[in-house]
C-alpha cells in the first residue's frame, strides 16, 4: 500500500465543513494516488466520499487528523492539511497536477 502519513489540521472555514468544502475536498483527493481518511475524535471518513466527510459535522476551530496511505500518501496529506486550513480555497487544477507529479 505504501507509506503512511498523519497530520493535524484544524478548520479555518468559518461556516465549518459543508457541502461545497466537502466536494472541492474529495474532488482533491481522488486526483492522488493515496487513500486518504479524516478522523474528528472517535469518527473517521473517507476523504473521497462527501457524505462521509459531511458526517463529521466539522465546524470552525475543530481539529481533524488526516491520515493518508499510498505512493502520493506524503503529497495527498500536506496538500489536504493546506486545504483544510485555507477555508478550502482549491489552488487551480493545473498547479494540483504539477505539484502531484513533483
Amino acid at each position: 500500500m505504501g507509506p503512511s502519513v498523519v497530520r493535524k489540521a484544524r478548520i479555518s472555514a468559518p461556516d465549518g465543513v459543508h457541502l461545497r468544502s466537502a466536494a472541492a475536498l474529495a474532488s482533491a483527493v481522488k486526483q492522488w494516488n493515496a487513500e486518504v481518511t479524516l478522523r474528528k475524535g472517535e469518527q473517521k471518513a473517507n476523504a473521497a466520499n462527501v457524505l462521509e466527510i459531511l458526517t463529521l459535522v466539522a465546524l470552525e476551530g475543530d481539529e481533524l487528523l488526516v491520515e493518508a496511505t499510498g505512493p502520493d500518501a506524503e503529497f495527498a496529506a500536506e496538500a489536504v492539511v493546506r486545504l483544510i486550513e485555507n477555508g478550502f480555497e482549491l489552488p487551480s487544477e493545473e498547479n494540483l497536477g504539477n505539484q502531484a507529479s513533483q
